[in-house]
């Protein structure tokens, strides 16, 4: 269940043809130049498009090269947790802005995917992959922030090297097992519309919406929930400590204004 070869749209020849080898049988869609125009952005839309993308694209790379230079250039910002977790997530910004953004970029300038279909198959996965290592690396950070204020005393006992080295390696991994099934079937087209491929397989899909979007977005709000109560019932334990310990205080004092009174009534 693999596909064998597709011919991209091109700007210049609309005909599109898509061989398709699944369950071994062949599926031939044909196209022709008058549809192809109409699903096409238009000309004013993809330079706008573009414009902004490499915008985008500047200010990116500059800012997480910046910020990766802050953070390493200071030994006290790179012995802490959080940020070897922010560093592991700039590089990933970085690969996914050098890599997937700027082929989009130039798909839009060019009105037209450039690269061929390994490229095209390429920035579809590593789309998905930086996608998902974006959103999992977050959830670690909230799974980081719950456990330090939650169970505190857990990250004493434990190796924080060991830790990080396994938690990073979790985020990595998930977003690429989830796109394993995509490699077992097709389920990649080009798509003109966007002007570049795009995952179709209705299972990849689901597994991209749950695993990679859904399931690390319930574990921060939960975390970070769970945080919130924490704090709710440790500032009212501690509100109700301090009542009691005035409300202490003032009966010692009572008493003790009682036999000095009772000391000078005699």
């Amino acid at each position: 269940m693999s596909y064998e070869t597709y011919t991209r749209y091109s700007t210049i020849d609309y005909s599109k043809t898509l061989t398709i080898y699944d369950m071994n049988r062949t599926f031939v869609i044909l196209g022709n130049n008058s549809i192809d125009e109409k699903l096409t952005p238009t000309r004013e839309a993809t330079f706008i498009a573009a414009m902004f993308a490499f915008v985008f694209i500047f200010i990116g790379l500059v800012g997480n090269i910046i910020l990766l230079a802050t953070i390493l250039s200071v030994k006290k910002l790179r012995s802490n947790i959080i940020n070897i977790f922010i560093v592991s997530l700039q590089v990933n910004d970085l690969m996914n802005i050098g890599f997937n953004q700027f082929f989009v970029g130039l798909s839009y300038a060019n009105r037209g995917w450039l690269g061929g279909r390994i490229l095209c198959d390429l920035v579809v996965y590593f789309s998905g992959v930086c996608m998902g290592c974006l959103l999992w690396h977050h959830c670690l950070i909230a799974i980081h922030r719950y456990i330090a204020v939650v169970y505190h005393n857990l990250l004493r006992k434990i190796s924080l090297k060991t830790y990080a080295t396994v938690s990073l390696i979790i985020t990595r991994l998930i977003p690429i097992a989830a796109c394993i099934p995509s490699f077992r079937r097709y389920t990649i087209s080009y798509s003109p519309q966007i002007l570049r491929c795009q995952f179709i397989g209705r299972l990849q899909i689901i597994i991209n919406v749950f695993i990679l979007i859904l399931l690390p977005a319930s574990i921060i709000i939960f975390c970070f929930l769970g945080i919130f109560i924490y704090v709710a019932r440790a500032t009212h334990i501690s509100r109700m400590k301090q009542v009691r310990s005035m409300q202490t205080s003032n009966t010692q004092s009572l008493r003790r204004e009682i036999r000095i009174t009772k000391m000078f009534g005699r």
